[in-house]
């Protein structure tokens, strides 16, 4: 096996040791972030009020 070849297989494994954990964390997260929204009881979101006129 070439170096070049043995080189690009050890950066791919650490690309999937190192990204795999970080996958599943933020795929928890997402979970997570989407559960305790869904128990929030909102009915109406206002982003942004027109500001009061001075009178």
């Amino acid at each position: 096996m070439p170096a070049a070849e043995a080189e690009l297989t050890a950066l791919q494994e650490v690309i999937t040791v190192t990204g795999l954990p970080m996958f599943i964390l933020v795929f928890t997260m997402i979970f997570a972030l989407y559960r305790g929204l869904s128990h929030e009881e909102i009915i109406q979101i206002t982003i942004g009020r027109e500001p009061k006129a001075k009178e």
